[in-house]
């Protein structure tokens, strides 16, 4: 059954009022979670203490309609070290939630999934295109 290509701009369900709430307070607690570095240490593969990547802005928060799943989208201050972040992120996301149960007043803890925000990558190429389209080229007449 070929689906209508019209269906792709029927407007999706908006987020409730409580997601919106559930959202903010988990990014607060992420946030001062990061920024106090009160998380347990993290071993790499070859059972060494991974050191903390440095400091990371929570960007967005988004929570799914029942709050059992939330994307976290971040982005390190320096621009640096988005591999060591990733890599830290995969290692240390169990003992996160730990944390984040210890002070969160939820009934349940959603699973995180933490990605690197798209957002700067676009304001930077946009920003590259309008600097482009802003200089003017002169071409002047008898050169060629």
């Amino acid at each position: 059954m070929a689906k209508n290509p019209l269906d792709l701009f029927v407007p999706q369900k908006l987020p409730s009022p409580r997601t919106n709430r559930v959202a903010k307070e988990i990014q607060r607690l992420l946030s001062q979670l990061f920024q106090r570095q009160d998380l347990p240490p993290v071993w790499n593969e070859s059972q060494q203490i991974m050191p903390f990547p440095g400091p990371i802005t929570i960007t967005e928060v988004k929570v799914s309609s029942d709050l059992q799943a939330c994307t976290v989208f971040f982005m390190p201050l320096a621009r640096q070290n988005v591999e060591a972040w990733h890599y830290y992120f995969k290692r240390a996301t169990p003992l996160i939630r730990k944390q984040f149960a210890k002070q969160s007043l939820l009934r349940f803890v959603p699973s995180f999934v933490f990605l690197l925000d798209p957002q700067f990558e676009i304001e930077e190429r946009m920003d590259l295109l309008l600097k482009k389209i802003a200089t003017p080229t002169v071409v002047l007449k008898g050169e060629d």
